[in-house]
């Protein structure tokens, strides 16, 4: 899935994307020595990769950027709901 999310437009400035944006700052999945799983990630540019790190209220949009990239891959069929069975 990472492969694809590198081709994808950066979430914000849907310019061509230069990082895969993982998640920082919520829920514990980030911190010294970890990085939130990689279905947590937003395509992004450097300059708005960087103002992520350094701007508490860009993080704040992070979950919401998640969802709408999660969503896209549903829709193209890159990302499908398994269910296990009872």
């Amino acid at each position: 899935m990472l492969d694809h999310v590198r081709t994808m437009p950066c979430a914000y400035t849907h310019k061509p994307a230069e990082h895969v944006h993982h998640l920082i700052g919520m829920g514990g999945m980030s911190g010294w020595g970890l990085k939130a799983p990689d279905w947590a990630v937003i395509p992004v540019t450097s300059e708005v990769h960087e103002q992520i790190h350094n701007d508490p209220e860009m993080q704040k949009t992070q979950p919401m950027m998640i969802l709408k990239n999660l969503e896209k891959l549903f829709n193209e069929g890159r990302l499908v709901f398994v269910k296990k069975g009872n």
